[in-house]
């Protein structure tokens, strides 16, 4: 649902920004919302809907670059000034410059370095995009031309389902490794005719894992979208809709899974929609806020016989403790 604007917002022609005479005039919460040309200069991006149909998609085979990349990112990090990780778990940002004309290693290793993180800088409901498919995708780009101001808002947040997968107990992994579920674009569809539109693509139910494994890294990650998720297999309903509310706790409120960034103009944002969830920050109302997606389609989801934790290898590799999920041990809070 849309925000409802106030009375905390005015009309004004001036620049938006907080402040807008002095740090002694600042009020909590109220921006100054410019006016909207008659003119856009981003019209032609605006959203469309087209009246074709299309058939529904068939199975293809799926070659990951991310195979070919070296882990020692030599390529991608030759024109580097800086790399860091906002988060152990899931974020990245790179000032390396990588475009169309990069050399292929550059690519490949571009790949590698979204499959090992995540999700890597240049920002609703957590969802990964259409769990429905066949081959769901997997490498998203997000290109944004038009922001709120800094401090208006519209920012994204990324989850990482390796994370998500770490954070369950064990015989809960267990159990959720033996299941499956069906995602359903009929709701998605009900929507489109609902607004007088043409559905493009007959709406599909597809069986995938909940768990699946990372073709790459080949570590598991939880795979749902509760937003599209009409049951798990094999279980009664009541069951299905506890435990795809418990997901979705997991996933939206533990905060080690997240990373957020704020956008600014001309930023670039690459994910991993095999192994993240993300979401919205829809909370730039009146200011406009466009972007443009490409999103690589990728193989059908799989548990490799062979898949592993993330936290569990990444332990062993680094030497570092086990986790304490039960809290246990905890003797203090941290804030």
């Amino acid at each position: 649902m849309a925000p409802v604007l106030g009375v905390r917002y005015e009309e004004s022609t001036a620049i938006p920004f907080k402040a807008t005479t002095s740090l002694a005039s600042y009020i909590p919460g109220r921006s100054i919302v410019p006016k909207h040309d008659a003119t856009y200069e981003y019209e032609d991006l605006k959203p469309s809907f087209s009246n074709k149909k299309w058939p529904a998609y068939a199975e293809v085979p799926y070659d990951d670059k991310a195979h070919r990349g070296s882990p020692a990112f030599t390529n991608l990090l030759a024109t580097a000034t800086d790399i860091f990780d906002y988060n152990p778990k899931v974020g990245t940002k790179s000032t390396a410059s990588t475009s169309q004309h990069s050399p292929d290693a550059a690519k490949n290793e571009l790949a590698l370095l979204i499959a090992t993180s995540g999700r890597c800088y240049r920002s609703f409901l957590w969802h990964l995009d259409a769990p429905y498919e066949l081959q769901p995708s997997s490498y998203t780009s997000l290109k944004v031309l038009k922001v709120p101001p800094r401090g208006g808002g519209g920012d994204t947040l990324w989850s990482s389902q390796h994370a998500a997968y770490d954070a369950l107990s064990t015989p809960m992994q267990n159990y959720l490794e033996s299941l499956t579920a069906l995602p359903s674009s009929h709701m998605q569809a009900e929507g489109t005719l609902a607004a007088g539109r043409t559905v493009g693509r007959d709406p599909i139910v597809t069986e995938h894992p909940l768990i699946r494994s990372h073709p790459v890294t080949v570590w598991k990650a939880l795979f749902c979208n509760p937003g599209f998720v009409t049951q798990i297999v094999g279980v009664p309903k009541v069951e299905s809709d506890v435990i795809m509310g418990y997901l979705n706790e997991v996933v939206a409120t533990t905060q080690e899974l997240h990373v957020r960034l704020q956008w600014g103009k001309d930023d670039v944002a690459f994910w991993d929609n095999w192994v993240t969830n993300h979401s919205a920050s829809y909370s730039f109302a009146p200011y406009r806020r466009r972007a443009g997606r490409v999103a690589v389609q990728a193989e059908r989801p799989f548990l490799a016989p062979d898949a592993r934790s993330q936290e569990q290898e990444l332990a062993r590799e680094y030497g570092l403790p086990a986790v304490n999920k039960d809290g246990s041990k905890q003797s203090h809070c941290k804030d």
